[in-house]
């Protein structure tokens, strides 16, 4: 099971006394109206996150975020987020997609996003613990990962080297040939197959009936001196001897032929 990380956090029950959900209702009902409200629009700037830290821990791996580091708009990022539902956390065994929305001072709703993948080593997505920690103006997202192997040790980077640089608009694939957006160049066309030399039909219904017409006499002769042949060449029954049975000689390098049937196909 994956999915949004946050949101699962806030479904998992939790061992809270009744008057402290009373006290903290009010305040989470308006940090949750806040929070869904950037996400229900269009961010005016996307943003890539291309600094971190983490620290193996044993069996877990602790993702850590400083908003005010590895954002890049300095304090400010701190000072505009105060809930963990600004956030949203998308994990997979080995990849993992953390984005954060968040209103700048100057109105404009901004959408930073950090992507991990491929990871270098396999997770557990449905344990992912995300918090938001520290104090107002120095606020950090700490995401915990937990090890699929618990006994391997991580090195180096969360990411395998073969991962590939995230491009914003398109998946990049090359558009396709030979069609009347993009049709073939001279060079392409040159190259296409031919009828060969002896061929005197084209590739037209006109061009098929004239070459039927000029095959029917070659095929009607060509039967006709099989039959002539086969009435003189065939010997008399007596005279006619069977061919000498085939037999497989066993030498130092022969190889014994082998027989398969349907059986041992499958």
């Amino acid at each position: 099971m994956s999915g949004d990380a946050v949101e699962r956090l806030e479904k998992a029950p939790l061992a809270a006394s009744a008057a402290r959900e009373h006290a903290a209702e009010k305040s989470s009902t308006a940090l949750a109206d806040s929070a869904r409200a950037l996400w229900q629009v269009t961010p005016k700037h996307e943003k890539w996150i291309t600094e971190y830290s983490y620290a193996d821990e044993g069996q877990t791996v602790l993702l850590i975020l400083d908003l005010n580091t590895h954002l890049g708009i300095g304090q400010e990022a701190s000072l505009v987020v105060d809930s963990l539902r600004q956030f949203r956390v998308h994990c997979e065994p080995r990849s993992a997609d953390v984005k954060l929305r968040l209103g700048r001072e100057t109105g404009e709703v901004w959408q930073f996003q950090l992507m991990l993948n491929p990871l270098v080593k396999e997770i557990v997505p449905e344990d992912t613990v995300p918090r938001l920690r520290g104090r107002p103006s120095q606020r950090r997202l700490e995401v915990r990962f937990f090890k699929r192997d618990k006994q391997e040790k991580w090195y180096g980077d969360l990411v395998s080297k073969d991962a590939k640089t995230p491009k914003k608009g398109g998946d990049g694939r090359k558009p396709e040939e030979g069609t009347l957006l993009n049709p073939l160049p001279a060079e392409e066309i040159a190259r296409l197959p031919v009828p060969s030399a002896g061929s005197i039909a084209e590739n037209r219904p006109s061009g098929w009936q004239q070459q039927e017409q000029l095959q029917q006499p070659q095929q009607q002769q060509q039967q006709e001196q099989q039959q002539t042949s086969q009435q003189t060449s065939l010997p008399a029954h007596g005279d006619h001897e069977s061919p000498p049975k085939a037999q497989v000689v066993m030498g130092p390098e022969s190889v014994a032929p082998c027989a398969l049937s349907l059986e041992d196909m499958d």
